[in-house]
């Protein structure tokens, strides 16, 4: 990259392309939005939402599901899914 291009793009403001809500909204106002749109939340207190929400075991589901869903797919095809060891 060129010196002036380089030092244009430095200077360039900066944005965030992709945020998940769940993961940068405060508990708190989650709750007040989720009562001012009458939708119910798994907790009613932002001690209880957190304790819902565990980013772990979020993920530890998506990665469950994602290796069910391959093996299926695996299978469908004739071919074997190697695991890690």
């Amino acid at each position: 990259m060129t010196e002036g291009i380089e030092s244009f793009v430095r200077a360039m403001p900066k944005v965030e392309l992709h945020v998940h809500l769940e993961g940068s909204i405060r508990p708190t106002t989650l709750l007040e939005f989720a009562r001012t749109h009458g939708v119910d939340l798994p907790a009613t207190d932002p001690e209880g939402l957190t304790r819902w929400y565990r980013p772990e075991a979020q993920r530890a589901a998506l990665r469950d599901r994602v290796e069910r869903e391959l093996s299926a797919a695996a299978d469908e095809a004739g071919m074997r899914l190697a695991r890690p060891i």
